[in-house]
């Protein structure tokens, strides 16, 4: 038996996950940042606006990574599992797996997501066999 979902609920899960995609973009954005601090490339205008933006991304992660541990340290379904530190390693390996990636197979990327979208298991299916 499904349960009908109100607007309300509806409009707070769309809430809720926008903001944990945010703080998993914000968490890697740092991430990169913090390395590219160490590298040649970190001067002039890149310095001057990227160690603005690691001070937006340190502000926001204090602010709201906090909310998302404190409900993963509550909630009985996250209890214990360590949710956002997978999610976070996740997202940063397909992260790195695009970066690699020429801009211009983007485009053949996209039409193998909207496959995954759209057909989960055949999509799987044939990778695996792949890999």
């Amino acid at each position: 038996m499904t349960q009908e979902v109100t607007k309300d609920q509806l409009s707070k899960m769309l809430f809720d996950t926008a903001r944990a995609k945010a703080i998993l973009a914000n968490q890697n954005a740092l991430a990169h940042n913090e390395i590219l601090k160490r590298t040649p490339a970190w001067k002039g205008n890149v310095k001057e606006y990227g160690n603005k933006l690691v001070t937006v991304l340190i502000n926001a992660e204090r602010k709201e990574f906090d909310k998302v541990e404190k409900a993963e340290n509550t909630l009985p379904e996250f209890k214990g599992q360590n949710v956002i530190d997978e999610a976070f390693e996740k997202s940063h390996k397909i992260i790195h797996l695009l970066a690699r990636m020429a801009f211009t197979d983007y485009d053949e990327l996209e039409i193998v997501l909207k496959a995954f979208a759209k057909d989960r298991k055949s999509v799987l299916g044939i990778a695996k066999k792949i890999k």
